[in-house]
Protein backbone atom coordinates (compact mmCIF):
# COMPACT_ATOMS: atom_id res chain seq x y z
CA UNK A 1 0.00 0.00 0.00
CA UNK A 2 1.17 3.72 -0.32
CA UNK A 3 0.18 6.24 1.84
CA UNK A 4 1.36 9.62 1.24
CA UNK A 5 0.95 13.32 2.22
CA UNK A 6 0.97 15.02 -1.01
CA UNK A 7 1.92 18.77 -1.79
CA UNK A 8 -0.42 20.43 -5.12
CA UNK A 9 3.26 20.84 -6.83
CA UNK A 10 3.18 16.99 -7.03
CA UNK A 11 2.87 15.86 -10.67
CA UNK A 12 0.89 12.70 -9.03
CA UNK A 13 -1.97 15.15 -8.04
CA UNK A 14 -3.45 15.81 -11.01
CA UNK A 15 -2.87 12.66 -12.39
CA UNK A 16 -4.83 10.88 -9.71
CA UNK A 17 -7.39 13.09 -10.26
CA UNK A 18 -8.17 12.56 -14.03
CA UNK A 19 -8.73 8.58 -12.49
CA UNK A 20 -11.43 9.82 -10.18
CA UNK A 21 -15.02 11.25 -9.69
CA UNK A 22 -14.37 15.00 -8.60
CA UNK A 23 -15.00 18.99 -8.72
CA UNK A 24 -13.36 22.02 -8.87
CA UNK A 25 -12.56 22.06 -5.05
CA UNK A 26 -10.04 18.97 -6.00
CA UNK A 27 -7.70 20.62 -7.97
CA UNK A 28 -4.21 21.24 -6.68
CA UNK A 29 -4.50 24.99 -7.36
CA UNK A 30 -7.95 25.54 -5.24
CA UNK A 31 -6.07 24.00 -2.47
CA UNK A 32 -3.30 25.97 -2.75
CA UNK A 33 -5.62 29.24 -2.93
CA UNK A 34 -7.24 28.07 0.39
CA UNK A 35 -4.21 27.51 2.16
CA UNK A 36 -3.29 30.70 1.64
CA UNK A 37 -6.58 31.81 2.77
CA UNK A 38 -6.36 30.38 5.73
CA UNK A 39 -2.51 30.64 6.75
CA UNK A 40 -2.52 26.99 6.53
CA UNK A 41 -0.38 24.37 4.55
CA UNK A 42 -2.35 22.83 1.49
CA UNK A 43 -1.72 18.62 0.95
CA UNK A 44 -3.69 15.66 0.09
CA UNK A 45 -3.81 12.15 1.40
CA UNK A 46 -3.04 9.83 -1.38
CA UNK A 47 -4.10 6.17 -0.52
CA UNK A 48 -3.30 3.41 -3.38
CA UNK A 49 -3.27 -0.45 -3.15
CA UNK A 50 -4.71 -2.76 -5.93
CA UNK A 51 -5.57 0.19 -8.92
CA UNK A 52 -7.53 1.95 -5.80
CA UNK A 53 -7.39 4.98 -4.79
CA UNK A 54 -8.71 7.26 -2.27
CA UNK A 55 -7.63 11.10 -2.10
CA UNK A 56 -8.53 14.03 0.31
CA UNK A 57 -7.49 17.51 -0.63
CA UNK A 58 -6.96 19.05 3.25
CA UNK A 59 -5.05 21.95 4.83
CA UNK A 60 -2.64 21.67 7.63
CA UNK A 61 -3.00 23.52 10.72
CA UNK A 62 -0.53 24.16 12.98
CA UNK A 63 -1.86 24.48 16.34
CA UNK A 64 -2.17 27.54 18.57
CA UNK A 65 1.63 27.90 20.49
CA UNK A 66 0.12 28.15 23.93
CA UNK A 67 -1.37 24.35 23.64
CA UNK A 68 1.46 23.21 21.84
CA UNK A 69 4.69 25.28 22.63
CA UNK A 70 6.78 23.07 20.62
CA UNK A 71 4.62 22.65 17.69
CA UNK A 72 4.98 19.18 17.17
CA UNK A 73 1.45 18.65 16.23
CA UNK A 74 -0.59 20.00 13.50
CA UNK A 75 -4.83 18.84 12.91
CA UNK A 76 -6.28 18.79 9.15
CA UNK A 77 -9.75 20.36 7.94
CA UNK A 78 -11.31 20.41 4.15
CA UNK A 79 -10.51 23.97 2.30
CA UNK A 80 -13.90 25.80 2.35
CA UNK A 81 -16.51 24.19 0.10
CA UNK A 82 -17.38 20.89 -0.80
CA UNK A 83 -13.51 19.34 -1.38
CA UNK A 84 -15.08 15.65 -0.21
CA UNK A 85 -12.89 12.68 -0.19
CA UNK A 86 -13.44 10.18 -3.38
CA UNK A 87 -12.22 6.97 -3.88
CA UNK A 88 -11.74 4.80 -7.12
CA UNK A 89 -12.65 1.20 -6.25
CA UNK A 90 -12.37 -1.14 -8.78
CA UNK A 91 -13.73 -4.72 -8.42
CA UNK A 92 -10.47 -6.22 -7.39
CA UNK A 93 -8.98 -3.98 -5.32
CA UNK A 94 -8.34 -3.19 -1.73
CA UNK A 95 -11.90 -2.77 0.88
CA UNK A 96 -12.87 1.11 1.54
CA UNK A 97 -11.97 0.30 5.33
CA UNK A 98 -7.97 -0.70 4.15
CA UNK A 99 -7.83 2.85 2.20
CA UNK A 100 -9.04 4.58 5.17
CA UNK A 101 -6.41 2.61 7.30
CA UNK A 102 -4.34 4.22 5.28
CA UNK A 103 -5.24 7.75 5.80
CA UNK A 104 -4.63 6.51 9.47
CA UNK A 105 -1.17 5.52 8.94
CA UNK A 106 -0.34 9.51 7.50
CA UNK A 107 -1.79 11.06 10.16
CA UNK A 108 0.71 9.03 12.95
CA UNK A 109 3.69 9.44 10.73
CA UNK A 110 2.44 13.32 10.63
CA UNK A 111 1.38 13.56 14.00
CA UNK A 112 -1.75 14.63 13.17
CA UNK A 113 -4.25 15.01 15.99
CA UNK A 114 -7.85 15.50 13.81
CA UNK A 115 -9.45 15.97 10.97
CA UNK A 116 -12.70 17.60 10.58
CA UNK A 117 -14.10 16.91 6.50
CA UNK A 118 -16.33 18.13 4.05
CA UNK A 119 -18.17 15.90 1.77
CA UNK A 120 -19.34 16.94 -1.90
CA UNK A 121 -23.23 16.71 -2.34
CA UNK A 122 -23.01 15.75 -5.84
CA UNK A 123 -20.13 13.30 -5.19
CA UNK A 124 -20.45 9.54 -3.18
CA UNK A 125 -18.56 9.53 -0.17
CA UNK A 126 -16.68 6.19 0.24
CA UNK A 127 -17.86 4.32 2.99
CA UNK A 128 -17.24 4.86 6.48
CA UNK A 129 -18.48 2.00 8.17
CA UNK A 130 -16.08 0.07 10.96
CA UNK A 131 -14.37 3.55 10.92
CA UNK A 132 -13.88 5.81 13.91
CA UNK A 133 -15.31 8.55 12.69
CA UNK A 134 -18.56 10.49 13.28
CA UNK A 135 -20.35 11.72 10.00
CA UNK A 136 -22.82 14.09 10.37
CA UNK A 137 -25.78 15.37 8.08
CA UNK A 138 -25.59 19.34 8.11
CA UNK A 139 -28.65 19.76 6.13
CA UNK A 140 -30.31 19.45 2.26
CA UNK A 141 -28.94 21.26 -1.09
CA UNK A 142 -30.28 22.32 -3.80
CA UNK A 143 -29.60 21.05 -7.65
CA UNK A 144 -30.86 21.62 -10.76
CA UNK A 145 -30.38 18.38 -13.41
CA UNK A 146 -29.24 19.81 -17.21
CA UNK A 147 -29.21 16.92 -18.70
CA UNK A 148 -32.91 17.46 -20.78
CA UNK A 149 -34.23 20.03 -22.50
CA UNK A 150 -33.74 23.39 -21.10
CA UNK A 151 -38.02 24.09 -21.29
CA UNK A 152 -38.25 21.41 -18.96
CA UNK A 153 -35.58 22.74 -16.46
CA UNK A 154 -37.39 26.36 -16.41
CA UNK A 155 -40.49 24.03 -15.78
CA UNK A 156 -39.79 23.53 -12.94
CA UNK A 157 -39.22 26.85 -11.49
CA UNK A 158 -41.40 27.94 -9.16
CA UNK A 159 -44.45 29.88 -10.59
CA UNK A 160 -43.63 33.29 -8.37
CA UNK A 161 -40.24 32.94 -9.68
CA UNK A 162 -40.93 32.56 -13.22
CA UNK A 163 -43.34 35.79 -12.87
CA UNK A 164 -40.45 37.69 -11.37
CA UNK A 165 -37.80 36.84 -13.76
CA UNK A 166 -40.83 37.80 -16.73
CA UNK A 167 -40.82 40.89 -15.01
CA UNK A 168 -37.49 42.11 -14.70
CA UNK A 169 -37.01 41.66 -18.48
CA UNK A 170 -40.28 43.59 -19.15
CA UNK A 171 -38.84 46.23 -16.83
CA UNK A 172 -35.13 46.20 -18.49
CA UNK A 173 -33.09 44.48 -16.35
CA UNK A 174 -30.32 42.64 -18.53
CA UNK A 175 -28.10 39.93 -17.59
CA UNK A 176 -23.96 40.20 -18.75
CA UNK A 177 -21.99 37.56 -18.69
CA UNK A 178 -17.99 37.40 -17.91
CA UNK A 179 -17.34 41.09 -18.19
CA UNK A 180 -14.66 40.87 -15.25
CA UNK A 181 -14.43 44.94 -15.07
CA UNK A 182 -17.06 44.83 -13.55
CA UNK A 183 -15.67 42.64 -10.61
CA UNK A 184 -14.91 45.48 -8.49
CA UNK A 185 -18.54 46.82 -8.79
CA UNK A 186 -19.44 42.18 -7.61
CA UNK A 187 -17.32 42.86 -4.26
CA UNK A 188 -19.45 46.10 -3.67
CA UNK A 189 -22.89 44.53 -3.97
CA UNK A 190 -21.49 41.06 -1.87
CA UNK A 191 -20.12 43.13 0.80
CA UNK A 192 -23.06 45.46 1.09
CA UNK A 193 -25.36 42.01 1.04
CA UNK A 194 -22.92 40.19 3.76
CA UNK A 195 -23.65 43.61 5.79
CA UNK A 196 -27.21 43.83 5.42
CA UNK A 197 -27.98 39.67 6.68
CA UNK A 198 -25.58 40.25 8.89
CA UNK A 199 -23.09 37.41 8.09
CA UNK A 200 -20.29 35.90 10.15
CA UNK A 201 -17.41 37.42 9.62
CA UNK A 202 -15.88 34.31 8.07
CA UNK A 203 -18.21 35.39 4.90
CA UNK A 204 -16.73 38.95 4.58
CA UNK A 205 -13.88 38.59 1.36
CA UNK A 206 -11.92 41.36 0.29
CA UNK A 207 -10.78 42.00 -3.38
CA UNK A 208 -7.59 40.49 -2.93
CA UNK A 209 -9.32 37.30 -2.01
CA UNK A 210 -11.37 37.12 -5.06
CA UNK A 211 -8.65 38.35 -7.37
CA UNK A 212 -6.67 35.34 -5.84
CA UNK A 213 -9.60 32.77 -6.51
CA UNK A 214 -9.96 33.90 -9.91
CA UNK A 215 -5.94 33.79 -10.53
CA UNK A 216 -6.41 29.87 -8.98
CA UNK A 217 -9.29 28.77 -11.32
CA UNK A 218 -9.01 31.12 -14.49
CA UNK A 219 -11.24 30.13 -17.00
CA UNK A 220 -13.31 28.03 -14.11
CA UNK A 221 -14.77 30.75 -12.79
CA UNK A 222 -17.44 32.75 -14.29
CA UNK A 223 -18.89 36.54 -13.38
CA UNK A 224 -22.69 36.99 -13.78
CA UNK A 225 -23.96 40.72 -13.63
CA UNK A 226 -27.58 41.95 -14.12
CA UNK A 227 -27.72 45.70 -14.85
CA UNK A 228 -30.34 48.14 -14.16
CA UNK A 229 -32.12 49.51 -16.25
CA UNK A 230 -30.28 52.76 -15.71
CA UNK A 231 -27.13 50.74 -15.74
CA UNK A 232 -26.33 50.22 -12.18
CA UNK A 233 -25.38 46.39 -11.37
CA UNK A 234 -28.59 45.37 -9.38
CA UNK A 235 -27.21 41.54 -9.11
CA UNK A 236 -24.01 39.83 -9.18
CA UNK A 237 -22.53 36.28 -9.10
CA UNK A 238 -19.08 34.39 -9.04
CA UNK A 239 -20.06 30.53 -10.31
CA UNK A 240 -17.31 27.92 -10.68
CA UNK A 241 -17.52 25.44 -14.09
CA UNK A 242 -15.46 22.22 -14.21
CA UNK A 243 -16.35 18.51 -15.40
CA UNK A 244 -19.94 19.35 -16.13
CA UNK A 245 -20.81 20.57 -13.08
CA UNK A 246 -21.71 24.37 -12.50
CA UNK A 247 -21.25 25.78 -8.30
CA UNK A 248 -23.06 28.98 -7.54
CA UNK A 249 -20.18 30.50 -5.03
CA UNK A 250 -20.53 33.68 -4.43
CA UNK A 251 -23.69 36.42 -4.96
CA UNK A 252 -25.27 39.53 -3.68
CA UNK A 253 -28.38 42.22 -4.19
CA UNK A 254 -27.51 45.69 -4.18
CA UNK A 255 -29.83 47.29 -1.34
CA UNK A 256 -31.92 49.73 -3.50
CA UNK A 257 -32.96 46.56 -5.78
CA UNK A 258 -33.75 43.73 -2.96
CA UNK A 259 -37.71 44.41 -3.87
CA UNK A 260 -36.98 43.05 -6.95
CA UNK A 261 -34.91 40.02 -6.37
CA UNK A 262 -32.80 40.67 -9.20
CA UNK A 263 -30.98 37.36 -8.61
CA UNK A 264 -33.94 35.04 -9.89
CA UNK A 265 -33.14 36.62 -13.55
CA UNK A 266 -29.20 36.34 -12.30
CA UNK A 267 -29.92 32.27 -11.08
CA UNK A 268 -32.34 31.79 -14.18
CA UNK A 269 -29.63 33.47 -16.88
CA UNK A 270 -26.42 31.69 -15.30
CA UNK A 271 -28.95 28.13 -15.87
CA UNK A 272 -29.28 28.99 -19.23
CA UNK A 273 -25.93 29.97 -19.92
CA UNK A 274 -24.80 26.60 -18.10
CA UNK A 275 -26.75 24.39 -20.14
CA UNK A 276 -25.58 25.72 -23.82
CA UNK A 277 -22.04 24.90 -22.37
CA UNK A 278 -23.35 21.47 -21.90
CA UNK A 279 -23.08 21.12 -18.60
CA UNK A 280 -24.80 18.41 -16.54
CA UNK A 281 -25.70 19.74 -12.67
CA UNK A 282 -26.18 22.98 -11.42
CA UNK A 283 -25.35 22.90 -7.74
CA UNK A 284 -27.02 26.47 -5.80
CA UNK A 285 -26.34 24.73 -2.48
CA UNK A 286 -28.01 24.87 0.71
CA UNK A 287 -28.85 27.59 3.34
CA UNK A 288 -26.50 30.06 5.74
CA UNK A 289 -24.49 27.21 7.95
CA UNK A 290 -26.64 24.03 6.00
CA UNK A 291 -29.99 25.40 7.47
CA UNK A 292 -33.57 25.17 6.08
CA UNK A 293 -33.79 28.80 6.60
CA UNK A 294 -34.76 31.75 3.79
CA UNK A 295 -32.16 31.45 1.08
CA UNK A 296 -32.69 27.63 0.79
CA UNK A 297 -36.27 28.25 0.72
CA UNK A 298 -35.58 30.78 -2.32
CA UNK A 299 -32.88 27.98 -3.92
CA UNK A 300 -35.64 25.59 -3.61
CA UNK A 301 -37.94 27.48 -6.07
CA UNK A 302 -35.75 26.37 -8.77
CA UNK A 303 -35.76 22.85 -8.48
CA UNK A 304 -37.06 20.08 -6.77
CA UNK A 305 -33.92 18.15 -6.40
CA UNK A 306 -32.05 17.79 -3.12
CA UNK A 307 -28.63 16.67 -2.03
CA UNK A 308 -27.08 15.54 1.26
CA UNK A 309 -24.05 17.05 2.73
CA UNK A 310 -22.48 16.33 5.41
CA UNK A 311 -18.96 16.76 7.58
CA UNK A 312 -16.46 13.92 9.04
CA UNK A 313 -14.76 14.52 12.28
CA UNK A 314 -12.02 12.29 12.84
CA UNK A 315 -10.12 11.97 15.88
CA UNK A 316 -6.43 10.19 14.83
CA UNK A 317 -4.74 10.61 18.27
CA UNK A 318 -7.11 10.62 20.99
CA UNK A 319 -4.80 10.86 23.65
CA UNK A 320 -3.18 13.80 21.96
CA UNK A 321 -6.60 15.39 21.60
CA UNK A 322 -7.87 14.95 25.27
CA UNK A 323 -4.41 16.05 26.46
CA UNK A 324 -5.36 19.27 24.20
CA UNK A 325 -8.54 19.87 25.23
CA UNK A 326 -7.58 19.88 29.09
CA UNK A 327 -5.28 22.63 28.00
CA UNK A 328 -7.96 24.43 26.80
CA UNK A 329 -9.82 24.31 29.61
CA UNK A 330 -12.56 21.74 27.76
CA UNK A 331 -14.30 18.87 29.37
CA UNK A 332 -16.74 17.05 28.31
CA UNK A 333 -18.67 17.22 25.28
CA UNK A 334 -18.29 20.35 22.85
CA UNK A 335 -20.22 21.38 19.81
CA UNK A 336 -16.79 22.64 18.28
CA UNK A 337 -14.49 19.91 16.50
CA UNK A 338 -12.06 20.14 17.24
CA UNK A 339 -12.91 21.43 20.47
CA UNK A 340 -9.32 22.17 21.76
CA UNK A 341 -10.05 24.75 18.99
CA UNK A 342 -13.33 26.02 20.30
CA UNK A 343 -13.38 29.97 20.23
CA UNK A 344 -10.88 30.57 17.53
CA UNK A 345 -12.93 30.00 14.30
CA UNK A 346 -11.90 26.65 14.01
CA UNK A 347 -15.01 25.71 11.93
CA UNK A 348 -16.36 28.43 9.26
CA UNK A 349 -19.84 28.54 8.50
CA UNK A 350 -20.64 25.46 6.31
Amino acid sequence: MLAELISPTDARWPAVLEQLSHDVYHLPEYTQFAAEVESATGAAFLVEENATHLFIPVLLRKLPRELDPEQKFQDVISPYGYPSPVASLASSGSAPGRLWAGVQRIASDHNLVSAFLRSHPLLPLPALQGMPVTRTVEGKTVWIDLDRPHADVVADFRSGHRYDIRKLERQGFQVVIGDWSRLDEFIDVYIGTMERVLASPNYFHSSKYFAALKSALREKLEIIVVLAPDGRVAAAALFSEYRGVVQYLFSGTAAAFVRLAPSKLLIAAAVQWASSRGNTQFHLGGGVGSRDDSLFAFKSGFSKRRAEYSTIRWIFDLDAYERLCRAKGIEGVSEYFPAYRSNDGAIPDL
